[in-house]
């Protein structure tokens, strides 16, 4: 980009004009599109007025764009069947519209857009050079090693140079003098090569363009080099560096959903033409009906008028909405398209066999019982006097018929002499890539595979020694206690466990030393820890932490047990167990935090959800009003496994729970925390890693100092660690000032001030 401190350059680099791809033959069409100085891009529908040509073999046809309804209705046809010529006339003029392909990508590129009727395709070429470099004040010794070109189709200047300082000379350009008469001009720097535009939606008018700078160019979004608002609408385009755009990016705090932007084709609605736009149209003074094409239109027009597209050849205005050619197809799907192409059709050496030796051929020839006249090398010469039809539909005949008569003998023997030529296909190469590549990844995965099942055994063996160690300590705690004597009658003994509880108890215990030791590890221990599918009636629980669990028994409502949900709470905060829906059918425990004492007394509450991906009719509308009301104006945080799809949380598709859940939340003022370019939940081969695990939080002013970060930690599970952390203000208590007493000065001065009694 341009150095945009220079007051030559202010006006230019504060457009964002152009997207670079990776070749400059396109950037006049794919470019040029916006930029108008601040009109909008949606009405920059406009079209050229030059001539097109194209050659057909060795004629050349010339294409005009100025009439094109009467020019389709020439060959009799009627409309409808003219959409494939509508077509190749886009194509056409897409293709003139492009610049030559030898400028190198490395240069910078400024565009000169003339106004005021200069037609480009009129002037010598010397002529425009001439005023280009005046206009720009540079000399002629350093502007040789400078590109000029003229698009004449879309009538602008495309200049590429290697030096910044004379690329914000051309970018300063307002005006061009030729002919004795001075012209107004628009010019602009492109973007850079190896770049992209992506278009986001939704963005309020009112920000201003440092505002957008600001929420969009920054380390959430490395990509992101520069962001334009186009004209007065909420649609923003923004400058990725590489060649892909993400699905989503932030704009300050949310998370938008981003898009390929995609140019229109231009059209000018002063004289009717495809290729260019109104604002550089070279005859400005004509005057046509923008609908039909109709010249001079008179004011009862509008009656019989019939529209008629000429991209598409629809009966409706050109590049007006229903067109199916309104948009062009952006360089970076071309060029994909490109290399799928390429690579389907790419031959190897093993697709084409080896011609037999000459032994073999003539062992070949022999074995058929063939005369040796039959063996000659040259072909009989057609007698020039033959009076045959040599028309394309009876040679065809005639070959299907050589073809259907050749005896099988010669199949055969073709098969013997190479058998791998009958069944080689001129593709097997690829699906050979293919299939080696498969195998690659296979052979990859069953290695990591290996590698995660003894990290796994590794573990579980860690926390065997772990429970080892900790019964024996709880023993030796047990054996130094003296249990009281009882006088109570001897009691029954409650019954063993099953086994399915001896398993549940036996993981839970696994997974409290895994997170005991992450817990040690940590540099700060957390304030609450939430967890979610427990499989335990007993409460789990931690040295120094208050448990409010929930049981899977305590779902009664609705198919299926539940799994049981667990919040640990620091003993040294205040918490309060509230319940929100009484054997509710979602699992769910809520805690309150209270913070400060008396009239600076805080609250935050936080709910801990877990639903099961079964349960996928259910509705989160009474809880999330629930929460809402327990709430208040105070912070609250809705979080757990939801296990519900929505796109806006990363997901390619949306179920009916995640839409229910979606609504409510945002209907309740509700903010997502969650990045969705960072999955909570690793998937496994057969399916994609996803974002099961949410966090809300409620008030807005609680997000300026709240933060959310994947930890990527999983202690053996499929489920990774999540830290939020939330910001409570402090009270600041007004420090009493104590008053110090000088002892010694106060007997001293008592002494000076007793007298003695008569």
């Amino acid at each position: 980009m341009l150095d945009s401190s220079s007051p030559k350059m202010a006006s230019a680099s504060s457009q964002l004009n152009a997207v670079s791809h990776n070749r400059f033959a396109a950037l006049a069409t794919e470019d040029m599109d916006f930029c108008a100085g601040g009109n909008d891009t949606t009405t920059t529908n406009t079209i050229n007025d030059q001539e097109v040509l194209r050659s057909t073999g060795r004629t050349a046809v010339t294409v005009r764009g100025n009439d094109y309804t009467q020019a389709t209705s020439r060959d009799g046809k009627s409309p409808e069947n003219n959409e494939a010529q509508a077509k190749r006339m886009v194509a056409r003029i897409t293709k003139a519209s492009r610049m030559p392909l030898n400028l190198p990508r490395e240069e910078q590129k400024i565009v000169i857009r003339p106004r005021g009727g200069l037609f480009l395709a009129k002037l010598e070429a010397d002529i425009v050079m001439s005023a280009v470099i005046t206009a720009a004040n540079v000399p002629k010794t350093t502007a040789k090693a400078d590109t000029i070109c003229i698009n004449p189709t879309q009538n602008i200047i495309v200049i590429s140079t290697p030096d910044e300082e004379r690329a914000r000379y051309y970018a300063s350009v307002r005006s061009l003098y030729i002919g004795g008469r001075s012209y107004e001009t628009h010019a602009y720097c492109t973007a850079p090569h190896g770049t992209v535009k992506g278009v986001i939606r939704g963005i309020a008018v009112e920000n201003t363009a440092e505002d957008l700078h600001e929420n969009i160019v920054n380390q959430a979004n490395p990509q992101a080099l520069e962001a334009h608002r186009i004209g007065n609408t909420t649609s923003i385009v923004i400058l990725f560096a590489g060649t892909k755009v993400p699905n989503y990016i932030k704009y300050g705090s949310i998370i938008v959903k981003c898009g390929l932007y995609r140019q229109h084709h231009n059209v000018c609605k002063t004289c009717g033409k495809i290729g260019h736009r109104a604002d550089v149209c070279p005859t400005p003074e004509t005057k046509i009906c923008f609908a039909c094409g109709a010249p001079n239109p008179t004011a009862d027009h509008a009656a019989r008028c019939k529209p008629r597209c000429k991209l598409c050849n629809g009966a409706h205005a050109t590049g007006t909405e229903g067109c199916t050619n309104k948009y062009k197809v952006p360089f970076v799907v071309t060029q994909r398209r490109w290399e799928r192409r390429n690579a389907a059709s790419a031959f190897s050496s093993q697709d084409f066999p080896q011609l037999p030796p000459q032994q073999q051929n003539e062992a070949y020839l022999s074995k058929r019982g063939r005369s040796r006249s039959r063996k000659r090398d040259k072909s009989r010469r057609q007698s020039a006097s033959c009076g045959r039809s040599t028309d394309g539909k009876r040679s065809e005949n005639m070959n299907y018929n050589h073809n259907q008569q050749r005896p099988s003998n010669v199949i055969n023997g073709a098969q013997a002499i190479n058998p791998q030529a009958a069944n080689r296909n001129p593709l097997n190469h690829v699906a050979e890539a293919k299939d080696n590549t498969i195998q690659s990844l296979r052979n990859e995965n069953d290695q990591l595979k290996r590698c995660i099942a003894e990290q796994r055994a590794q573990m579980q063996e860690m926390n065997a020694k772990l429970n080892q160690l900790i019964n024996a300590q709880q023993q030796q705690q047990q054996q130094q206690v003296t249990p009281p004597l009882s006088l109570s009658p001897p009691q029954s003994q409650p019954r063993p466990p099953t086994p399915k509880e001896n398993n549940t108890n036996s993981a839970m215990e696994g997974r409290k030393a895994s997170l005991q030791q992450y817990i040690k590890q940590s540099t700060k221990r957390p304030d609450v820890i939430i967890l979610q599918e427990t499989h335990s009636e007993t409460p789990p629980t931690l040295p120094g932490y208050r448990s409010f669990a929930k049981p899977p028994s305590a779902r009664t409502v609705g198919k299926g047990a539940g799994q049981g949900v667990c919040t640990l709470v620091k003993k040294n905060l205040t918490s309060i167990d509230h319940e929100l829906l009484p054997s509710g059918a979602i699992e769910h425990s809520t805690v309150e935090i209270v913070t400060g004492k008396r009239k600076r007394r805080k609250s935050t509450f936080i709910i801990n959800v877990y639903s099961n991906p079964k349960h996928f009719q259910q509705k989160f509308r009474t809880l999330v009003h629930k929460a809402q009301q327990l709430g208040g104006p105070n912070v609250t945080l809705l979080c757990g496994d939801f296990n519900a799809q929505h796109t806006a949380w990363g997901y390619p598709y949306t179920t009916a729970k995640g839409h229910s859940l979606y609504d409510e939340t945002m209907d309740a003022g509700y903010q997502l925390l969650n990045d969705p370019n960072a999955p909570t939940r690793n998937g496994t081969s057969s399916q994609r890693d996803t974002n099961s695990d949410l966090a809300f939080i409620s008030t807005a002013s609680a997000l300026r100092g709240v933060t959310w970060r994947n930890t990527g930690e999983t202690l053996g599970r499929d489920h990774c660690i999540l830290e939020i952390t939330i910001p409570i203000a402090e009270n600041t208590q007004r420090a009493q000032q104590q008053q110090i007493i000088d002892w010694h000065e106060y007997r001293k001065k008592l002494e000076d001030n007793v007298t003695e009694s008569p």
